[in-house]
């Protein structure tokens, strides 16, 4: 098979490894409705305040997304500067009429893979969401519930009753917040924060290669990432969006995959990674 041929194969691959599952943690997030979870009256746990979020998850997945690709541009750009005579030694692959140099390689390598651990997140963290269903702690400040019956959780009769059949009767509510209520557990912001920052930090770790002052730089970079994912991960207790076990949840998800596509998958830590030769892209 032509080197083009085999490229244009990998490319093809990768696009439909990365695709499913954000189809499929789309398909779950506008199609699939959240497990409805019954709850008592007096729970206190679910009575706090709404509030809006602290760091918003649009705000926080561009942010997140373009970030790690900025960080793995700027590195591999400054990895292929410091060891242009090495690299001028590997083959380069020939993709029709383009030349693709051992850079663009290496761009192309570790780019599709921090999308493939977003892409991974994102549907592990729908599925457990949806799966579990649990209340958020502002359940009952935005959902209002009216029992079967149409009494409220202000009547007597209904303390200490676990309640399964109920209606959301506040006007001001979205259909979106409604159903967002019912997702609890795991913490996304949590989840996505953590894998994003802590696959910043491996990728630092093993490309980012430098002494002295720079050295510095790095480890400033790696402690601002974790920094603010714990910030992300404490404002969502303090906003009432998550109880405590949620952001654990999140966090143990998050770094789970971190980890194992850092060290499973993208082979970071291997003293030569196969994308250096000319067979592959």
């Amino acid at each position: 098979m032509a080197i083009s041929d085999r490229i244009m194969l990998k490319l093809l691959i990768d696009s439909i490894v990365i695709l499913i599952p954000v189809c499929l943690a789309l398909f779950l997030k506008f199609f699939v409705e959240p497990f409805k979870r019954g709850f008592f009256c007096n729970d206190h746990n679910l009575m706090f305040p709404y509030k809006k979020d602290t760091v918003p998850g649009t705000l926080m997945d561009i942010l997140g997304i373009i970030g790690g690709i900025l960080i793995i541009i700027i590195v591999e750009t400054k990895y292929h500067k410091t060891n242009v005579s090495s690299n001028s030694s590997s083959k380069t692959a020939k993709f029709f009429d383009w030349t693709i140099t051992p850079h663009i390689q290496n761009l192309y390598h570790y780019i599709s893979i921090f999308l493939f651990a977003e892409a991974i997140e994102r549907c592990i963290e729908e599925g457990i969401k949806l799966t579990i269903g649990r209340l958020r702690p502002h359940f009952m400040d935005l959902c209002m519930p009216i029992l079967s019956d149409e009494s409220t959780c202000n009547d007597p009769q209904n303390i200490n009753r676990y309640i399964e059949n109920y209606t959301c009767s506040n006007i001001n509510a979205t259909d979106k917040s409604l159903r967002d209520i019912h997702m609890s557990f795991i913490s996304g912001h949590t989840s996505f924060s953590v894998m994003t920052a802590f696959f910043c930090v491996f990728y630092l770790e093993s490309r980012m290669k430098c002494r002295g002052a720079t050295k510095m730089l790095k480890r400033l970079i790696q402690l601002i990432l974790i920094t603010g994912t714990i910030y992300i991960a404490s404002s969502r207790i303090s906003d009432y969006k998550h109880f405590h076990s949620d952001v654990y949840g999140g966090f143990v998800v998050g770094f789970s995959i971190a980890f194992s596509v850092s060290f499973y998958v993208s082979n970071m830590f291997k003293k030569k990674i196969v994308i250096e030769t000319s067979t592959h892209i």
